[in-house]
């Protein structure tokens, strides 16, 4: 199987109900962008830190220890490889290169391999199966795209408006001969507001000039309203 190089994008100290974690990422995007998630001890997740940032002790830690070991023998770290998962449980190696020249594999967990080869500067790889069964997919391509294809909507959007498009009722606005918009004047006659004699007649219910109930009564002497000197 071949190998695909990756590299420590962050790492998780967690506590209490909140898990440890080392986020592996490819290197320098060499290989299609995903991340490998890697649930470790708090202890481990440290370790690595503390690798990462070179801190100096009084004394070695574990992983300073263990690499001056393989230093002191004559040999040498030459990378680490985690090299198969089964369910949430990684496996690494470590490739160590002899003072004899040869080139052994040492079982490792994955915390343990990462925080040294950060201390060696040594490369981080993972099999390739390894990275295609429990690697992350990039959601950030992903939301790129989104966005991508959203101002391409707008844009499309907005080329395809018209004047027109902005009235709030086309029937109000109207094209003057130099292309101009107007709207009507309320004047008009079409638009003009029907009046009160209008509105009845419209209605079936003709109506009665004023003082019309008046003459018919003086008429027909029905009218019983009191004048003065009657």
């Amino acid at each position: 199987m071949s190998l695909v190089r990756l590299e420590i994008s962050s790492v998780v100290v967690g506590e209490g109900t909140v898990s440890s974690m080392v986020i592996l990422k490819p290197h320098r995007r060499t290989a299609p962008s995903a991340k490998l998630p890697i649930r470790i001890g708090s202890v481990e997740s440290t370790a690595i830190s503390m690798g990462i940032d070179g801190s100096q002790h009084h004394r070695p830690m574990t992983h300073d220890l263990l690499n001056d070991v393989i230093v002191s023998l004559g040999g040498r770290l030459v990378s680490v490889v985690i090299n198969d998962v089964r369910g949430t449980t990684f496996f690494a190696q470590l490739r160590i290169v002899t003072s004899a020249g040869s080139q052994v594999s040492v079982d490792a967990r994955p915390s343990d391999a990462i925080a040294l080869a950060v201390r060696a500067h040594v490369p981080i790889f993972a099999e390739e199966e390894v990275v295609d069964t429990a690697s992350l997919p990039d959601f950030s391509s992903v939301e790129a795209e989104e966005r991508r294809e959203e101002l391409k909507r707008f844009h499309d959007f907005v080329e395809g408006l018209t004047p027109e498009d902005f009235a709030l009722d086309r029937g109000d606005v109207r094209t003057a001969a130099d292309g101009t918009l107007s709207r009507p004047s309320q004047a008009s006659s079409h638009e003009r507001t029907s009046g009160p004699d209008e509105r009845a007649s419209e209605l079936g219910h003709p109506r009665e000039k004023p003082g019309q109930d008046l003459r018919d009564d003086l008429a027909d002497g029905t009218n019983t309203a009191e004048h003065p000197g009657s």
